[in-house]
């Protein structure tokens, strides 16, 4: 009788543990649960916060947009002013920047030669260059005739990748998709090369809104020139191409029809919550007579950032000027005065 008192009371100790640990595995199931639903729902909130403040400032850029005069200087006069060179401005929980498309290489009507040098600005040896060069000339023409360095379907097929589509890239980050260009890291290692391109089709280069290597880009201008160049119109816009050969020393005829001195009716736009590991990328085109809205959007991507970029490092940015004045909210056609 006591030996069976004894197992059953064995018996009973046993299943009080097994009820434990199942208690307490449930336990933990469900205390897992609960951590990654507070996860989830923490992401969701951060998400829609970010999204409010995104949509904020682009109500914001689009009515400055609407309001403003471009100029030589930038969008907006005075106190209001906003450059347009891709300088970054902090706003209300946003980062924004606006960049002239003319200040830009136009990556689907690039000459040749100086696209060349872009390369060679980011350390692409001068062997490597004409390759690269004619499978993106493959890539995008409409015949499958292969140029001398280039590569069309089979090569595409051979390496395992997507044949070429033979059009005109839509986006710079396309890039990527042309055979070999992805292998040079440095195009890609921090962001700025593929800032300096553009699918737009506006015609030349305004000086007055191109970063520096764009500018080192164009026949005689040298990285010291086009750095000189920038340092001066900080300071007064260039007005004509006498300015221009005077600071860099190129004579003006040599960039006759390269150059027009006032933005184009087209901007980039950049957004970048602080903090965020991507970055919202548009560009808008300003359609003053426009019969449905002033301005039309293309190209909005959400982007990640590359490690390196000046965003990810926390630079600490001037803050946005204000809103164009209340006196300002007339319809403007945006390049009817030169402002400079």
């Amino acid at each position: 009788m006591r030996y069976r008192q004894r197992r059953q009371r064995g018996y009973i100790l046993v299943l009080t543990l097994w009820m434990m640990a199942a208690f307490m595995i449930a336990a933990a199931y469900f205390a897992r649960s609960v951590d990654e639903a507070r996860l989830l729902l923490e992401a969701a909130e951060q998400n829609n916060r970010e999204r409010i403040v995104l949509m904020d400032a682009e109500a914001d850029i689009m009515f400055r947009l609407g309001v403003a005069r471009i100029t030589g200087h930038g969008l907006g006069e005075g106190a209001d002013l906003m450059a347009m060179d891709s300088r970054y401005y902090q706003g209300s929980g946003v980062q924004i920047a606006l960049q002239d498309e003319r200040g830009l290489l136009r990556l689907n009507r690039l000459e040749r030669e100086q696209f060349s040098r872009l390369l060679g600005v980011f350390g692409v040896p001068s062997r490597d260059r004409n390759i690269l060069l004619d499978r993106l000339a493959d890539y995008k023409d409409a015949d499958e005739y292969r140029h001398l360095n280039g590569a069309e379907l089979p090569e595409y097929k051979a390496a395992g990748l997507p044949g070429p589509p033979n059009r005109e890239l839509r986006n710079p980050y396309e890039l990527k998709s042309v055979l070999g260009w992805s292998a040079y890291t440095a195009l890609w290692e921090d962001g700025r090369f593929i800032e300096l391109l553009s699918t737009s089709d506006q015609v030349a280069l305004n000086p007055n809104t191109a970063p520096w290597e764009v500018l080192a880009t164009l026949p005689g201008v040298t990285e010291e020139a086009a750095k000189a160049v920038i340092t001066r119109r900080e300071m007064q816009p260039i007005a004509h191409g006498a300015d221009f050969s005077a600071i860099t020393g190129v004579p003006e005829e040599q960039l006759l029809f390269k150059l027009i001195y006032l933005p184009a009716d087209e901007v980039a736009v950049n957004l970048h919550v602080p903090g965020a590991s991507w970055i919202v990328r548009y560009n808008v085109r300003l359609t003053p007579n426009g019969r449905l809205m002033p301005w039309q959007l293309r190209n909005y991507m959400r982007l990640p950032l590359p490690p390196g970029h000046v965003l990810i490092n926390e630079t600490k940015f001037p803050p946005l000027p204000p809103r164009p004045a209340a006196a300002a909210l007339v319809p403007v056609n945006p390049l009817s005065e030169s402002g400079l």
